[in-house]
C-alpha cells in the first residue's frame, strides 16, 4: 500500500485531476480513498490513450471515502486515477516524486492533460494486489488430473 501525504487544502477548478501512476508489474488495483470535499463525484482509472479502465460513482457525504475496485494495470503502461468534479478533491504540497512500491510507481499529478511534480491531488492509501502466476507444481498437477480424467472417460466408453 501507498499511504500518500496527508490531503489538506481543497481543490478549486480542477476537473478530471488525480494522479499519474505507472504500473511496474501485472497487478490489480484493489482499493484507494478518496480524500475529498463530501459531493458527489465519478472516480475513475484511464490508460495513457484515454481509454477507460473503471469507474465508480461516488455518492457523496464521506469527504475520506474508501473505494474498492478491481482494475488491471499492465507491466510499463502509464494510468490516471482520476475523479471528475473541478472543485470535489484534496491536495497538499509534495515534490518527492517518483514514489512507489514494488508494483506501481505514483509520477506526479495528473490535470488539465499534463503531468504535475508540485503536488499530490485526491487520493491516497493506493493498494494493489499483484496478478498470481501459477507454480509449476500446480500447472503439472492440473495437467496430470486432466490427462487421467481424459483417459478415464476414454477406457469407460470402450
Amino acid at each position: 500500500m501507498l499511504p500518500g501525504p496527508t490531503l489538506d487544502n481543497n481543490i478549486w477548478g480542477w476537473p478530471n485531476s488525480g494522479l499519474s501512476i505507472t504500473a511496474l508489474q501485472d497487478v490489480y488495483l484493489t482499493s484507494f480513498v478518496y480524500q475529498n470535499q463530501g459531493v458527489a463525484d465519478t472516480v475513475y482509472l484511464e490508460d495513457s490513450s484515454l481509454n477507460v479502465i473503471g469507474s465508480y460513482a461516488y455518492a457523496g457525504g464521506d469527504p475520506s471515502h474508501l473505494i474498492n475496485v478491481s482494475w488491471h494495470m499492465q507491466p510499463g503502461q502509464t494510468y490516471h486515477l482520476l475523479s471528475i468534479g473541478s472543485n470535489n478533491g484534496r491536495l497538499t504540497d509534495y515534490s518527492a516524486y517518483p514514489t512507489g512500491n514494488a508494483e506501481i510507481q505514483v509520477n506526479g499529478v495528473w490535470g488539465f492533460s499534463n503531468l504535475y511534480t508540485d503536488w499530490w491531488f485526491n487520493f491516497n492509501d493506493i493498494t494493489t494486489s499483484g496478478n498470481p502466476v501459477p507454480l509449476p507444481g500446480a500447472v503439472w498437477l492440473l495437467g496430470s488430473g486432466l490427462l487421467g480424467l481424459g483417459t478415464w472417460r476414454r477406457f469407460r466408453k470402450g
